[in-house]
């Protein structure tokens, strides 16, 4: 069995973002969106969705496999 890390989990999606570092993190799509709370414009869209690190967990982890394969 895979261990249940943020890398493992059918929520953990890698970001068209290039400023995140696909190796190292991604972002977590499992809830709605939020809004980045300090945002001043510039040329940098906020980042909605939480960027967490391929070793990071929760408590809500989904199996990969079973949603596409």
């Amino acid at each position: 069995m895979a261990e249940k890390t943020c890398e493992t989990c059918h929520w953990w999606v890698n970001p068209a973002d290039k400023t995140i570092d696909p190796e190292a993190a991604a972002q977590c799509r499992r809830r709605a969106p939020r809004p980045r709370a300090a945002y001043e414009g510039g040329d940098n869209p906020p980042q909605i969705w939480p960027v967490t690190r391929k070793s990071d967990w929760c408590g809500e982890w989904e199996s990969k496999k079973g949603w596409f394969g």
